[in-house]
């Protein structure tokens, strides 16, 4: 067993005004070959919670184990990682084969067999025939892969990455997610990838922890913090485009069939999951913009809005809609025939309805389509 368990993690920096608290309680059970993203804003924690589990940082209280190892206090070296950064730090003055064996040579492994495995994890990432060349010679998907080929030589314990892929084009960042996950599957070590891309963490993880001021808000699959996020923070952050709400009034609620008003209309549901515990009266309505529809696509309006912009996206387009309490999105049809400026009837599929606890901002239920997923209860983690 290859496993990772972070306990009750805190971490403290000192600060000119007091103390800044980082990390707080952080919890996470990584299980080996798992593939888990820390996701979340700018300033969130992930990056900080990610260098404790390296030895980066000290914690200020909590646990890491390795294996079930405490190792909160052991050096960063002896950890057994291979860590991969945001910024690549090849050597410049250094051949791509020697920036990848170089890890090894500090372990005092001979040149010949630091070499052969540098071509092993060279071929592996595809760029074998660069090997004599420095990295100034690269584009910086080639770099990329050697910096990959660096981490991968090493035979780590865990991979640890920190937004490796932020400063790629569009189209190198997919193509090295697919070398990652690759990498990934064929060595079977635990991973822990941070970033603030969400649709990078869907598209990665088996597991996602969502964090915010220092929490973790939500640890789960990707299909539970979609279908089943715990609260409204975490619907509109994993979900792009965002998710829409609306202020309403929880008419009625069981196990099988709800009724909330909003806006001077009815809307009922069949319920998927809810809360029973939850006596919200005021709520919000949550609905993804994959769930409106517009003009002559609705059979049963629940607005007339003015469509204010309409931005094409492959074979869909992003409608923007001068809503009752802001802006309403929607993703139709792209050769829907569709009038900046004119009013249009604007519908909402029952079947996709997300209801938020108005006070607490906490999942109250959720209704229809999901319910006809594999999708099992995440874990909310305080």
């Amino acid at each position: 067993m290859t496993t990772i368990n972070v306990q009750d993690l805190r971490k403290e920096f000192e600060i000119s005004s007091g103390v800044e608290v980082a990390v707080d309680g952080v919890n996470l059970d990584i299980d080996e070959g798992e593939f888990i993203t820390l996701v979340g804003p700018s300033g969130c924690g992930k990056t900080t919670t990610l260098r404790c589990i390296a030895g980066l940082e000290q914690p200020t209280s909590g646990t890491i184990r390795f294996d079930g190892e405490d190792v909160t206090e052991v050096p960063a070296e002896k950890r057994g990682l291979a860590m991969m950064f945001q910024n690549i730090a090849l050597y410049p003055h250094m051949s791509i084969i020697d920036n990848i064996a170089y890890p090894l040579k500090i372990r005092g492994v001979s040149k010949d067999e630091r070499y052969q495995q540098a071509r092993d994890a060279a071929e592996v990432m595809q760029i074998d025939d660069m090997l004599d060349k420095k990295p100034g010679d690269l584009s910086g998907g080639q770099r990329q892969r050697a910096a990959l080929a660096r981490t991968v030589v090493q035979d780590p314990f865990a991979f640890l990455m920190d937004e490796p892929l932020s400063d790629l084009d569009a189209k190198l960042q997919i193509e090295l997610r697919r070398e990652i996950l690759r990498v990934h599957k064929r060595l079977g070590r635990p991973t822990v990838y941070v970033t603030h891309d969400q649709e990078e963490a869907m598209t990665l993880s088996d597991r996602i922890a969502v964090m915010n001021d220092g929490h973790i808000e939500q640890f789960g699959t990707r299909e539970q913090v979609y279908y089943y996020p715990n609260n409204l923070f975490v619907a509109h952050f994993i979900g792009n485009p965002s998710i829409n709400t609306l202020e309403g009034e929880l008419e009625s609620l069981d196990g099988e069939t709800g009724r909330v008003r909003t806006h001077g209309r009815t809307l009922e549901f069949s319920v998927d999951r809810y809360e029973a515990a939850s006596h919200a009266d005021d709520v919000l309505v949550g609905f993804r913009p994959q769930s409106v529809t517009l003009a002559d696509l609705v059979d049963d309006p629940v607005f007339d809005l003015t469509l204010s912009f309409l931005e094409p996206i492959d074979d869909r387009a992003l409608a923007r809609l001068d809503g009752p309490e802001g802006e309403l999105r929607a993703l139709v049809p792209s050769n829907q025939p569709l009038v900046e400026g004119n009013e249009v009837p604007v519908g909402i599929d029952t079947d996709e309805l997300f209801i938020f606890d108005a006070t607490t901002k906490e999942l109250v239920a959720t209704s229809g389509v999901a319910s006809t997923k594999d999708v099992s209860q995440s874990v909310n983690v305080d």
